[in-house]
């Protein structure tokens, strides 16, 4: 993945949780079986799951850690 498609994916990932691109992090990235990707975004200490399908969000939810 070049620098460019980095940038543009926080950018995707920032506007699906509604942020800032500099408060994004990217924990992790998961293929799923049907073609999407998961990825695992932490925002301000609270962490969400973004699953695209190419540029476009499919779904956003947050997620809950147990302890």
């Amino acid at each position: 993945m070049t620098q460019y498609q980095y940038l543009h994916l926080l950018s995707t990932l920032a506007r699906a949780v509604q942020t800032q691109r500099r408060y994004i992090e990217l924990v992790r990235s998961v293929p799923l079986d049907n073609g999407d990707t998961a990825h695992s975004v932490k925002v301000r200490g609270y962490r969400y799951r973004v699953t695209l399908r190419g540029d476009e969000v499919v779904e956003v939810a947050r997620e809950i850690m147990a302890v």
